[in-house]
């Protein structure tokens, strides 16, 4: 009887350790939960847009973006998930579209679009108020920039896949189920078909001579993992 009691008692304090640990590592151990995350930033645009067509800074000059990640926490270390990211863009006006934006009565203006999947890895435990996290993403995206006069608008849109080799962060605890902190990003790519919409038609045509350029990101993200 007595050795009956002595198990029981030694298996009551183990499931109340265990539970212990289970709270104390977060809603998230050892299974995989939803995340979401939202993020504002800045960016700056690198390269060129074709090997003849000039510098990527002679369309934009900077870009604030607002992004949504959506995806999977697997563990305590380890997301994946889908992203996108849509910008309002300054143009260039004394290069832009051959230096059309500078003419008076003309206004231009312009926007960006990134969509792919991406992964991260995240440091320490979730206990911590502090943890560095890293990762890398691939996708598509698109660069516009309209002009408009009294006559009407048209669209010039630039699009290819794109590479984000390095996203890297610091994310601080801001509750039980909330982090938040900056990052930096750069995402590579190479525009291959440029389109052109507007009030008399639309038209779209591969980039024969591609090059690199890049969008050098750096923002705020805040993530919540219930």
């Amino acid at each position: 009887m007595r050795s009956y009691l002595a198990a029981l008692v030694t298996c009551s304090v183990l499931v109340a350790s265990s539970a212990r640990a289970q709270e104390a590592e977060g809603p998230s151990a050892g299974r995989a939960t939803v995340g979401v995350g939202l993020r504002l930033g800045f960016a700056l645009p690198m390269g060129d847009v074709s090997s003849g067509g000039g510098p990527l800074t002679d369309y934009f000059g900077s870009a604030v973006p607002v992004g949504l990640d959506l995806g999977y926490f697997l563990d305590r270390s380890w997301f994946i998930g889908a992203y996108g990211q849509y910008g309002l863009a300054n143009t260039s006006n004394d290069t832009a579209l051959l230096g059309a934006c500078a003419q008076r009565g003309v206004s231009c203006s312009g926007r960006t679009l990134h969509a792919g999947l991406e992964t991260w890895w995240l440091g320490g435990q979730p206990s911590d108020r502090a943890r560095l996290w890293a990762g890398f993403a691939v996708g598509y995206e698109w660069a516009t920039l309209r002009g408009e006069d009294i006559t009407g608008s048209a669209d010039l849109t630039l699009h290819g896949f794109e590479l984000v080799p390095v996203q890297v962060g610091v994310d601080f605890s801001a509750g039980s189920l909330v982090t938040i902190g900056p990052y930096a990003s750069i995402g590579l790519g190479k525009y291959s078909t440029v389109a052109v919409d507007s009030g008399s038609g639309s038209s779209s045509e591969d980039i024969r001579g591609t090059s690199w350029h890049a969008w050098v990101h750096l923002g705020v993200k805040a993530t919540l993992a219930p």
